[in-house]
Parts: structure tokens; C-alpha cells; sequence
């Protein structure tokens, strides 16, 4: 298989996408052969930009195209599950971006798609196939240290205040939670699973998006895990995972490309660093899922199905009980 590659569209050439291109010419077994906008201007800007060698004026033509196995989508949150559903029935494999859509039953729509048309199906929670966070799953899972007794993660970053910014969109999917805090929410519940309770408290920008806010996932035996995501503040963006013989810290940025520290104590460490230079950190789920489709998988073991549904279902009781809505969706 390793002379072998998927030819991957990009559906939606905006800031993400460039990353996820950048990082695709790195990976040996994926190839960028197709980018794809609304707008056939746009589109050929970024397939010049990127040396890409076909620029479609329409999705319908990405989907259609004899030149591509795999779709990329890197659209804003609120589009994810129309795009997803149609490329899937275009039996094309589709690697669709975190949040994989705006709730638990465009989630569960999905996959059932993907299983009705024997297609491949992945989240795109690039963070997952990092070394520094396989390496911190590995740890908590030989139970080494013991069980975890408790979590503390955040991540939080100042934006510029702009109603018409996509972050504070709500028709988009704009907001704290499903831009930056989907990733605590996604490594709590990957560590721990779906927690008996949660606790939440929010507040919200004038466009009604929600502009930071705290949870606190609770399950057995008095585990608990403390969750922060903001669009108004800059946040330590570590992660700490407390267990009964160790503690394991993910250095800042925690969710990109980094190192850790496994203490024995409050102030003994020993240091692991993760940090690969020349790279931007997508190499590594671009070439998992490239890697299952050639092996003709529907889904990723590490990023699974029911991955997403966890996180989703996470996600969506947060919604519930900070009242936050997205027009078209939860009407």
C-alpha cells in the first residue's frame, strides 16, 4: 500500500483547509488533487497557491469527480452535515472537521449514511493522532499510575470582537464551544467516556454566541474533570491529568504538537517532548485516514464512530443547559 495514494478534494478553501493542504504534500500516501469553493475565482486561487491541479466553481462538481477518492471538508460548523451526507452518497470518503456537525442527530444521520453506502467516515480531531497525546492514552490506559482521579483542561484565546466574524455567528456554529472547546470536551470524554453529570455556566456575546465558559464533568467514585473554553481571553491551553500515583501535564499548547510532563511528585518531572519541526501537526491524521481508506475502512479504531457520538452527546447537553441555540438546527 505504500505506493499507493487517496487523492484527497478540499471542499471549502478557507484558513483550515490551507493548513490541512500545507501538511497533505508532507504525508506520502495522500495527495491534494482537487480544490473546490462557491466561487471559481476563489477556488483557483488556493489550487495556484497550493499547486493543485484542478480548481472546481461548485461542491456538486468536487463530489461528481472521477479525479478524487476522499473529500476534505473545512466549511463553518453549521454546513458540515449537508455537505458530509452528500458527499458519502456520492460514494466519496469524507474527512469532515471537528465539530463533526452541529448536533447529536446530524451526527447519528451521518454515520448511518456512511454505513448504508459502505463509505469512510472520520471526524477531523487532528489532536487525537498527535505522539504527545497517543503517548498520554498510552499511559493512562497501561495503568501505570493508576486510575485518574480528576482532569483539568482549557483552552481559550482573544478574538477580536466582530459580529460578523464567523466566531460570533450562530448560524454558523459561531461561539467558544464548538471552536476551540470541543477540544477539553473531546479529550475528557476520549479519557473518560460520557460522564453521569454535568455542571456548566456560561456568558455570551451580543450576537448570543457563547463567549467563554466552564464545565465540570462528573462520574463515578468522585472522578471529576474541570473543562474552561473562551473567545474573549488568552488561557493557559494546558492540560492536566491527575492520577493516583502521577500526574501528566500537556505543555502549552496542548492541543497542537507538543511535550509532557509526567510528575512523581509535586515538583519532580520527567520530560517528554513530541515537538517535530518542519511540521504543522495534521501529517498525522491525513495519513490515518488515508491509510483505512486504502485499507478499505469505514471508520478510524482511534477516532472512532462512536467517538463522535460521545463528543456530541457532551456537547449537545452543554447546549442544553447554558440555553444555546443555532438557528436552523435546533429550531
Amino acid at each position: 500500500m505504500t505506493d499507493k495514494q487517496i487523492r484527497w478534494g478540499v471542499l471549502g478553501p478557507g484558513k483550515i483547509a490551507r493548513k490541512f493542504t500545507e501538511a497533505a504534500s508532507r504525508v506520502k500516501n495522500a495527495k491534494v488533487v482537487a480544490a473546490a469553493s462557491r466561487n471559481i475565482e476563489r477556488a483557483q486561487e488556493f489550487a495556484d497557491k497550493y499547486n493543485i491541479p484542478i480548481a472546481y466553481g461548485s461542491y456538486e462538481e468536487l463530489m461528481q469527480s472521477s479525479e478524487v477518492d476522499a473529500i476534505y471538508i473545512a466549511t463553518p460548523h453549521s454546513y458540515h452535515y449537508k455537505y458530509a451526507i452528500a458527499c458519502l452518497k456520492h460514494k466519496k470518503a469524507v474527512l469532515c472537521e471537528k465539530a463533526l456537525a452541529i448536533n447529536l442527530k446530524e451526527v447519528k444521520e451521518m454515520i448511518e449514511t456512511a454505513k448504508t453506502e459502505k463509505v469512510f467516515l472520520m471526524e477531523a480531531m487532528w489532536s487525537r493522532f498527535l505522539p504527545s497525546i497517543k503517548r498520554v492514552v498510552e499511559l493512562v490506559n497501561s495503568g501505570e499510575y493508576g486510575k485518574i482521579v480528576s482532569i483539568q483542561s482549557d483552552f481559550g484565546f482573544k478574538a477580536p470582537v466582530d459580529i460578523n466574524n464567523r466566531l460570533y455567528n450562530l448560524e454558523l456554529g459561531g461561539g467558544a464551544l464548538l471552536d476551540v472547546g470541543v477540544y477539553p470536551v473531546f479529550l475528557v470524554s476520549y479519557l473518560l467516556g460520557k460522564p453521569a453529570n454535568i455542571l456548566t455556566s456560561a456568558s455570551f456575546a451580543e450576537t448570543g454566541a457563547d463567549a467563554q465558559g466552564s464545565f465540570i464533568f462528573e462520574y463515578e467514585k468522585g472522578v471529576q474533570a474541570a473543562i474552561t473554553t473562551s473567545i474573549i481571553s488568552d488561557s493557559s491551553i494546558i492540560t492536566q491529568i491527575n492520577l493516583e500515583k502521577a500526574r501528566i501535564e500537556i505543555c502549552r499548547p496542548w492541543y497542537q504538537p507538543s511535550a509532557i510532563k509526567i510528575y512523581s511528585d509535586r515538583f519532580n518531572y520527567q520530560y517528554e517532548d513530541f515537538k517535530v519541526s518542519g511540521q504543522n501537526g495534521y501529517e498525522y491524521e491525513i495519513e490515518a485516514a488515508s491509510t483505512d481508506i486504502l485499507d478499505g475502512k469505514t471508520e478510524n479504531e482511534m477516532m472512532s464512530h462512536q467517538d463522535s457520538l460521545t463528543l456530541m452527546e457532551c456537547l449537545d447537553t452543554i447546549r442544553e443547559q447554558i440555553g444555546l441555540k443555532y438557528p436552523g438546527h435546533d429550531d
